[in-house]
């Protein structure tokens, strides 16, 4: 299996990065985002890269990292202002609903 350069034990040994903080989980979400978006009303499944890979291996997903990826969604959307997204752990999924309700006096 090939490994990101950026999670190579090798660089992270070394110091020259720290373990983590390669970004792929915040492209990942700005990338399930854009996804809902572009299929409005439609749950979108959101798995993190590292359930990912160990369903790959024939091995059980983490559930608490697919639960803070969805964590990370819902912040990049507040920090951007985004607005209609339902986020829902339980089915581990996000869905923009890009149409609501209005009143008569709109």
């Amino acid at each position: 299996m090939k490994r990101h350069i950026l999670h190579s034990r090798a660089a992270a040994a070394a110091g020259l990065i720290p373990p983590r903080c390669t970004g792929r989980t915040t492209a990942q979400a700005l990338s399930y985002l854009a996804t809902a978006m572009k299929q409005p009303g439609v749950d979108i499944l959101v798995q993190d890269h590292h359930n990912f890979e160990r369903y790959c291996l024939g091995k059980q997903p983490y559930r608490q990292v697919d639960d803070m990826l969805i964590d990370m969604c819902r912040a990049i959307a507040n920090q951007l202002g985004l607005v209609g997204f339902v986020f829902n752990k339980n089915k581990s999924s996000i869905k923009w609903e890009a149409y609501q309700e209005v009143g008569d006096d709109e």
